[in-house]
């Protein structure tokens, strides 16, 4: 399969020294103590940040379904799924008889939202962008919707301060390495994401630099202009990773074969929760600077999520 049909995210490499207190990423999605009571309240959440919101605000319990992106929690791929919550239908959405709909931004389509909302249920469409105060005021539509204001804002706060100490190591590097993050889109292409992105904007948080920018959102990109972008670290999803047929699959496209990533084998793989925009981005943060500052860690991580893919691991370092 040609990669460079179209390449969405990627991630880049960092030039101080790994820190060894980064906690777990699994962390952040330790629930509150308080439970909604799923006996009121009926949920369907769509967009894979909006759920792995309502779980950590302890409302996992009254999630009746939710759509093919979420993924984060474990306990939520134990619930129905009503489609991808981009292409939706109404009679899929009130066959779970919600009491409301919590809806990630861009879900949709939205004839199907207002029929929903014409049948009498509640849908709560939140808040959109590629910025931590975007994912917090989205933390606090969801935790108003479900009752839980107060434990919202501690969940922001919580939020605030890993993102702090991802940008505090950031600021500590000597170097910034240039990324590209790809990912796998629909119908076997991939995507190169660009500025404006979330993926982007971890990036960032984890000390690295895009090397594309010329475009906003995400758009196929063509070898020559993936050769001449020349980035020191690619960054994936293991999904990405396992379409594009393994590690040494990817690294061999053309464009990416010629680049100092390729020719270095700095490749790093995350977990597909770990991009969803919401309430782990500063764990997600952290966990992407140490893959990209240890290379004892990423090679383990990719070589893992290659086994998963049923790709023979080749070695990042």
């Amino acid at each position: 399969m040609r990669l460079l049909l179209a390449l969405l995210p990627v991630v880049a490499l960092a030039a101080c020294r790994p820190t060894s207190d980064v906690p777990p990423l699994e962390a952040a999605a330790d629930t509150l103590a308080a439970k909604v009571d799923s006996s009121t309240l009926r949920i369907v959440s769509l967009g894979g940040a909006v759920t792995e919101t309502v779980f950590a605000l302890g409302a996992g319990d009254a999630v009746v379904a939710a759509d093919q992106s979420s993924l984060y929690p474990e306990a939520v791929q134990a619930r129905p799924r009503v489609g991808y919550f981009r292409t939706l239908s109404a009679e899929g959405l009130l066959a779970m008889r919600p009491g409301v709909v919590l809806a990630a931004d861009g879900s949709g389509p939205p004839p199907a939202l207002a029929q929903v909302r014409q049948a009498g249920t509640a849908v709560v469409q939140t808040a959109g962008g590629a910025s931590i105060d975007s994912i917090a005021a989205m933390i606090g539509q969801v935790a108003e919707a479900v009752g839980r204001a107060a434990d919202g804002q501690r969940l922001v706060d919580t939020l605030r301060a890993q993102v702090a100490r991802a940008e505090a190591q950031a600021a500590a590097q000597t170097a910034r390495p240039r990324a590209v993050f790809v990912q796998a889109q629909e119908r076997g292409a991939f995507g190169l994401a660009g500025t404006g992105t979330h993926a982007a904007m971890l990036l960032t948080l984890a000390g690295a630099d895009a090397a594309v920018t010329g475009f906003e959102g995400y758009r196929p990109v063509t070898a020559e202009a993936l050769a001449a972008a020349r980035p020191d670290v690619v960054v994936v999803t293991a999904r990405t990773l396992g379409m594009a047929g393994g590690p040494q699959a990817l690294l061999s496209q053309p464009g990416l074969a010629g680049t100092p990533a390729a020719q270095n084998r700095r490749l790093v793989v995350l977990d597909d929760a770990d991009l969803n925009p919401g309430p782990r981005v500063g764990l997600s943060a952290l966990k992407l600077h140490t893959l990209l500052n240890d290379p004892a860690q990423a090679e383990a991580a990719l070589t893992a999520a290659a086994q998963a893919a049923g790709a023979r691991p080749t070695a990042a370092r």
